[in-house]
């Protein structure tokens, strides 16, 4: 019985963590979205960035604009029991331009 209450709570840590990284990256595209496009319409990455803030609420935010291009990097930490788990999601919008790697 002991074994199975372990797994479960493993398992729902884990489902946990899952969730929380979707989360992360949803929020990461949806930003990275507003600030290219916000930045197409005003030319500013201050203004573009902070779109992009309010977008993804009380998280840590890296906002850059390169060109046509956005790049969000958003962090959060979760503490699962007495286990720190650090995650991390990057988002990037604008055109695409064949050949180019990051």
């Amino acid at each position: 019985m002991a074994m199975i209450l372990a797994l479960v709570g493993v398992l729902s840590g884990i489902g946990r963590v899952v969730h929380q990284q979707q989360d992360l990256q949803d929020r990461a595209d949806l930003a990275s979205l507003a600030v290219a496009h916000t930045f197409r319409h005003t030319g500013s990455e201050q203004i573009a960035c902070r779109k992009g803030r309010r977008l993804v609420g009380n998280l840590e935010m890296m906002c850059s604009v390169d060109g046509d291009s956005s790049r969000i990097i958003t962090r959060a930490e979760l503490t699962i029991g007495m286990i720190p788990v650090e995650l991390e999601a990057t988002a990037r919008a604008g055109p695409y331009l064949l050949g180019v790697d990051d």
